[in-house]
């Protein structure tokens, strides 16, 4: 099964030149059904996640990561509880308290959360993937809020200043590997390539800081988006 691959960039320059010898090429891939965030004050439940890189590994040891060409990570929209109204209400502040008494309408309301690549991952350790507490890779991220009055530029980070996630296993991996031929079909005997699964561990990092946000409506709602949920917010106060 080989779809959990479809978005490995096995047509780049990078791992089409791999000659299985002396530089090897692989797929990345790895997903997540459900989990959180923590960001300042705010807490939001994340829908499907689903990371996927080439990796072309050399025989001194080293390693160069490919992302596929829309991104490593994709990531389902997740609903920020209570809407504009939890994310600004209520305000003294004239603009503010206008707009939170216009907020009747639910799609008005609604406020979504997507987190998006803003920049290449790096720092890969093919190693902390078997073992606990070690950060496996670095994922620039930004996290894009979308409701009509904040517009379609609000951000939560940037590409020249990402909320930088360092995932690592919390609890410990259950290891398999299957072998395929070179037409991929399962081999288990004599098969050219292989299939290591990395299953069942939950994964985390409370490590990273967060920006506060910019380009919230046109810019004049940055600092009630920031005022309710604390941002800017330091290293160590925030989780996921």
């Amino acid at each position: 099964d080989w779809a959990p691959f479809d978005r490995c960039p096995v047509d780049a320059p990078a791992m089409l030149a791999a000659d299985g010898v002396n530089t090897i090429a692989a797929c990345i891939a790895s997903s997540s059904a459900t989990g959180s965030i923590t960001l300042g004050k705010s807490v939001v439940s994340t829908g499907h996640t689903d990371l996927q890189l080439g990796v072309v590994q050399r025989a001194d040891g080293t390693a160069s990561l490919v992302a596929p060409p829309e991104g490593a990570l994709t990531a389902d929209p997740a609903e920020i509880p209570g809407g504009l109204l939890g994310l600004m209400c209520p305000s003294g502040i004239p603009l503010i308290s206008g707009i939170c008494r216009q907020l009747t309408d639910n799609n008005l309301n609604r406020v979504t959360a997507t987190i998006e690549p803003a920049g290449a991952p790096r720092d890969f350790n093919m190693s902390a993937a078997f073992s606990t507490g070690e950060p496996i890779l670095t994922i620039p991220v930004r996290i894009h809020l979308k409701n009509p009055f904040l517009g379609d530029k609000c951000y939560i980070g940037t590409t020249a200043n990402p909320v930088l996630l360092k995932p690592q296993n919390v609890t410990a991996p259950t290891l398999s590997l299957q072998r395929f031929g070179a037409d991929g079909t399962p081999n288990d005997d004599e098969g050219e390539m292989g299939r290591y699964t990395f299953d069942g561990a939950d994964q985390g990092d409370a490590t990273f800081a967060v920006p506060g946000a910019s380009g919230c409506g046109a810019g004049l709602l940055d600092w009630a988006v920031n005022l309710k949920t604390g941002l800017p917010s330091a290293a160590g106060k925030n989780s996921v």
